[in-house]
């Protein structure tokens, strides 16, 4: 019988899979949930006005979420990319050669 170890490391990455698993569920859920909402509301508009209202209201919200989640992405690759690079920019200001 084999026998598996498991390694703190180890175990943090599962507790990492299992966090984003039960983040995508919850917004896989509320994006559900507001979807629906949306539709039961152009449902009961009353006039076409109404109804184009609400659909550039809806579009607007997607391009001010979408901007947001581009922000986010990209602050966080900045942050990233400068963590690898520090090292080496360490490396590169000393006098002498490593």
């Amino acid at each position: 019988m084999t026998t598996i170890e498991t390694t703190p490391a180890a175990a943090s990455v599962g507790a990492k899979t299992d966090a984003t698993t039960a983040n995508a569920t919850s917004l896989s859920g509320a994006l559900r949930a507001g979807g629906r909402a949306y539709v039961s509301v152009t449902l009961k508009a009353r006039s076409l006005r109404e109804v184009a209202e609400l659909q550039a209201a809806w579009v607007q919200h997607r391009a001010e979420t979408s901007t947001a989640h581009v922000k986010e992405f990209a602050d966080l690759a900045h942050t990233k990319t400068m963590d690898v690079i520090a090292p080496f920019a360490a490396l590169l200001k000393q006098d002498k050669p490593a």
